[in-house]
């Protein structure tokens, strides 16, 4: 059928107009194929000369092509993008800008008859084949033959125009202008370039927070409450997947980070009097994570991890060398289990991203211990921290990134009536937010 559609186009250019070519071996997945059949069109009524004579590294040799009075070379390559294939024709007669450079779009292993049909008919064009082809001149002289007996008949101009009608036979030409509207929405449509998994993530920035500390249900007056406005606190976090290294697989995403913060110029006051008390608090963490990316080729990210989280508060002795009494020092430390997430909004450069765990506490410091200096000797404290933030990528791997935090602890006491501090519970909350600088490689 593609012999019989490419001799049917080809049917055009006279033997005595055929052209000498030389089809050099197209490249690309099955571009051999698609070569014999523009092979067996072209070469029925054309003069072919063997590739191999007149090809180096298979691209044309223009100067062995001279020797051999080649008219035109004709290349081709198959690009493959999914199930579509794109065939790119070329037709140079010298160096330089070639007479023809065009595509085509398909489906399948092999070139289809329609596309191949219009591929003849751009590669006639470009060669000339059509123009001389054009029988109308033949015609026309017949007709002037026939004139001449009624003398009458030179005066009437209306034969003379009888012309255009050849004009119209060169309508294929639209048909291939059609083609070149269709592909365009194709070739614009290239596949998605894949998305490179990172190793290594380095942030810093600083941590603007308030803590508020309170009791329920205080049964004595020897409980001290704690208020911070403004908490200033530089912080270092660090991500880094060792298997992003060797594999951008599925376990390109396990890793780990870690977080550490220290508040800095803090100092605590008691109302009523100008003594201050040095006051210290850090917090670190550090957890196993997992980013997966369900759709390939996009950078959104869901991050399940699971860590270990410590935060402290300290207060040392005062400028008069006093202590505050009534408010415990608190060392939490517990198991983080969590969620995170990460949704970038296209190559904008901007993206979301937010965070939920649970603080599973292990040890709470001097306000809950079985130790004489300890507040409350039995009881239970749990945990929860959630954030949400958005980031922005200025150039290459340098990103800022702005977020809201809060961390909540909720304390339960058991009281004898003999202890000195007795409250059915406490509540200790941070909540704040996080400016950053991050490099991610």
């Amino acid at each position: 059928m593609r012999f019989v559609l490419g001799a049917a186009l080809c049917l055009f250019a006279p033997a005595a107009f055929a052209e000498k070519l030389c089809i050099t071996p197209f490249k690309g997945p099955g571009g051999e194929a698609v070569r014999s059949a523009f092979t067996d069109a072209l070469c029925s009524s054309n003069t072919c000369v063997d590739a191999k004579k007149l090809t180096k590294a298979g691209k044309p040799d223009f100067a062995k092509g001279k020797k051999e009075k080649i008219d035109f070379f004709v290349s081709g390559t198959v690009h493959k993008a999914g199930i579509k294939q794109r065939l790119e024709l070329v037709v140079a007669a010298k160096a330089g800008k070639p007479a023809l450079k065009k595509s085509f779009i398909y489906t399948g292993s092999g070139i289809p008859d329609k596309t191949l049909e219009q591929a003849l008919a751009a590669l006639n064009k470009a060669m000339g084949l059509e123009a001389k082809a054009e029988p109308p001149p033949e015609k026309v002289e017949e007709k002037k033959e026939e004139a001449p007996p009624p003398e009458e008949k030179k005066e009437e101009p209306p034969p003379k125009e009888e012309p255009p009608p050849p004009e119209k036979k060169a309508e294929p030409a639209p048909v291939v202008e059609e083609q070149k509207r269709e592909p365009p929405p194709d070739e614009e449509a290239p596949p998605r370039k894949p998305v490179k998994p990172p190793f290594l993530a380095v942030e810093a920035g600083v941590d603007l927070f308030s803590r508020n500390f309170s009791y329920n249900a205080p049964e004595t007056n020897n409980l001290r409450s704690y208020s911070a406005a403004l908490i200033i606190a530089p912080v270092v976090r660090l991500e880094f997947y060792p298997v992003a290294l060797v594999s951008q697989g599925f376990l390109a995403g396990l890793g780990v980070d870690g977080t550490f913060g220290i508040a800095v110029g803090l100092k605590s006051r008691r109302s009523g009097t100008d003594v201050t008390w040095p006051t210290s608090m850090q917090r670190f963490d550090v957890s196993l994570r997992w980013r997966i990316r369900p759709i390939e080729g996009v950078d959104a990210a869901v991050i399940p991890f699971v860590g270990y989280s410590s935060r402290t508060f300290s207060v040392g002795t005062g400028s008069d060398g006093s202590t505050l009494d009534g408010l415990p020092n608190v060392a939490y430390s517990a198991i983080r289990p969590g969620l995170a997430g990460e949704l970038p909004f296209s190559d904008s450069g901007f993206l979301i991203f937010a965070r939920f765990a649970v603080q599973i506490v292990l040890s709470s410091g001097q306000i809950l211990s079985a130790a004489d200096t300890g507040f409350f000797h039995k009881g239970s404290n749990f945990g929860i921290e959630g954030q949400l933030g958005a980031g922005y990528r200025i150039a290459g791997p340098v990103s800022v990134r702005l977020a809201f935090d809060f961390i909540r602890y909720g304390l339960g006491f058991a009281s004898d009536p003999t202890d000195t501090y007795r409250a059915g519970g406490a509540v200790d909350t941070y909540l704040g937010g996080n400016f950053a600088v991050r490099l991610t490689f």
